[in-house]
């Protein structure tokens, strides 16, 4: 895939290129249990501000590498109110 494309974003993102691909690719959506469905939440970082803001939640929420999916975006959603 790397020498398959010219675009920039698509060597830093390689995502972004398999959906802009689709055809190419055998793409499945797993099922997600209601309550860790958020698809409006962003939790990647593409920049400064996303990795301050990940820091934050990090400290304001006690979030380990244990931390469970239900349990980190219960104690996001309650700080973030």
């Amino acid at each position: 895939m790397l020498n398959e494309s010219n675009l920039a974003h698509h060597k830093e993102h390689v995502t972004k290129y398999i959906y802009d691909n689709k055809t190419r690719f055998n793409i499945c959506y797993p099922p997600c249990p209601s309550e860790l469905s958020f698809p409006n939440l962003k939790f990647d970082v593409d920049k400064i501000d996303d990795l301050k803001k990940l820091n934050h939640l990090l400290k304001t929420c006690k979030i380990k590498i244990d931390t469970t999916a239900k349990d980190i975006l219960k104690n996001y959603l309650n700080n973030t109110k």
